[in-house]
């Protein structure tokens, strides 16, 4: 196997974000959607939930590589500090709050992440 391809299996099993929400195909039939936001564009989709997180991975490490093989940057995980799982289709009437925090790159002062959200309903 290729040392590159080691390199992005190794990378893309780190602990970034996926997020999964539901959709439909042009019959109306649904899907999911699973995307890492850290690597922007790396998206899959399969007709269930884990189907789509198990097509993300793959799409992951050829996202992953395709960075290594062009010699550019490759986002680092982003850290979280409290995660609420939300469902569009069971979404219920209690509060939840996400905040996640991005993390520090080089250049740029260490005192502070580079920014924070926090979803709070």
């Amino acid at each position: 196997m290729e040392l590159l391809t080691i390199l992005a299996e190794n990378i893309a099993a780190k602990n970034y974000i996926v997020i999964v929400s539901e959709d439909y195909d042009s019959t109306g039939k649904s899907i999911f959607l699973a995307r890492t936001p850290e690597l922007y564009g790396c998206m899959a989709q399969g007709s269930s939930i884990e189907e789509a997180k198990s097509n993300l991975k793959d799409a992951r490490v050829d996202y992953i590589y395709s960075l290594l093989k062009d010699n550019l940057g490759i986002p680092a995980p982003t850290q979280i500090i409290y995660t609420a799982v939300i469902s569009s289709s069971n979404l219920n009437k209690n509060e939840y709050n996400l905040t996640r925090t991005i993390p520090f790159r080089k250049g740029v002062s260490e005192s502070k992440p580079l920014y924070t959200e926090t979803l709070t309903k």
